[in-house]
């Protein structure tokens, strides 16, 4: 029985990842659209909680990371449970928290309000107070800090390493898997988180929870493993890496934009069902192969940059605290760009123009979670 029909996508995904130029211009074709949510039921750990890419999801990423990390791959694979524990602990306790309000922004990042044509964005954006230099904090928050939270967990547990701090840098390593497995979801990347702007409302939960639930979960992890391997040998995705962490997490970024408009064409034209809903199943593996992909890849420099020596010793570290957002210390270097205006964007969405200013406020994004 086929549980894969329609799009290959490490065929697909490794295309526009080789196209180089191509990719870049295969982007201007793409305009704002969808969303970012749960999916599927965390009920063997908190019944009734509803995730992003769901505890599912996550624990996938943090699960095939471990396995194809290739620095620190003794240590990573030693300690897999932990990270796999811990890729929820965002979503489980933080967004439930004392500091939920401030916590749920760091959930996405909405690259199209920035960029309606391109996805790809001016490299000030790697510095967050270069940003807010030309946007206000509000609207920065509004549009989501997932970018920067990756960055913020990253220092923090390599400062961890660094000094031989092993529990504390594992604690801020797996729950940092969490961010970035949210940005390799294209309904995090986007004004149009839930298809509200395209009259398509509730794509979001179906594309992240009620169309994976129709294939085992043994099943989803088994195309994951293959096709974020398949991705581990790709020149062009590794390259990516090449230069600092915020360049790698803005090209995350790009690449899960990419996939907005064809989530969203596939719904309009074909509904969620049949071949249409294979397709877009497709897409979801995918996705989640390229954040499994982007974050082993992050998790050996990670250990590379804290200069350890592979051991595999397994610790048995108690639940992170909640670190608030916090990113005076994002110090990535910034080249020369164009900074434009900080101005509301117009983007066509299934033929109709709408305004950047339209999406909704945090709590709605949030609630669609």
């Amino acid at each position: 029985m086929v549980l894969f029909a329609g799009l290959r996508g490490v065929s697909s995904g490794q295309n526009e990842l080789k196209a180089g130029n191509a990719y870049r211009s295969s982007l201007l074709s793409r305009t704002g659209a969808v969303a970012f949510a749960s999916l599927l039921s965390f009920a063997q750990l908190h019944s009734g909680a509803a995730l992003a890419w769901g505890n599912l999801g996550h624990r996938i990423v943090g699960n095939v990371a471990t396995e194809l990390a290739e620095e620190g791959s003794l240590f990573w694979g030693s300690n897999s449970e932990a990270v796999r524990e811990f890729s929820n602990t965002p979503d489980v306790s933080w967004k439930n928290g004392p500091g939920a309000s401030t916590e749920k922004p760091t959930h996405w990042f909405q690259v199209d309000f920035y960029s309606p044509q391109n996805g790809q964005l001016p490299s000030f954006f790697k510095v967050y107070a270069e940003v807010l230099k030309r946007y206000n904090e509000q609207t920065v928050t509004k549009n989501g800090t997932a970018t920067w939270r990756v960055e913020q967990f990253y220092l923090q547990a390599l400062k961890n390493l660094r000094s031989s701090q092993y529990i504390e840098a594992l604690q801020l390593a797996g729950a940092m898997s969490h961010y970035i497995g949210d940005l390799s979801q294209p309904l995090h990347v986007t004004v149009n988180y839930d298809g509200q702007l395209t009259n398509q409302k509730g794509i979001h939960k179906f594309f992240e929870t009620t169309n994976l639930e129709a294939v085992s979960a043994a099943e989803i992890e088994t195309e994951v493993v293959a096709r974020a391997k398949e991705l581990m040998k790709d020149p062009e995705f590794r390259k990516s890496f090449d230069q600092d962490l915020m360049h790698a997490m803005m090209q995350a970024t790009a690449r899960s934009s990419v996939y907005v408009t064809k989530v969203l064409s596939l719904d309009k034209q074909g509904g969620r069902s049949g071949r249409s809903a294979d397709a877009m199943r497709e897409i979801a593996v995918d996705r989640l192969a390229d954040g499994a992909a982007t974050y082993a890849m992050i998790l050996s420099r990670l250990w590379r940059d804290g200069g350890q020596v592979d051991n595999d010793k397994e610790l048995s570290p108690s639940q992170p605290k909640w670190l608030a957002p916090d990113y005076s210390n994002s110090s990535s270097l910034v080249a020369n760009g164009n900074p434009g205006r900080a101005r509301a964007a117009l983007f066509t969405l299934g033929g109709v123009t709408v305004r950047s200013d339209a999406a909704a406020s945090n709590q709605e994004f949030a609630d669609c979670q």
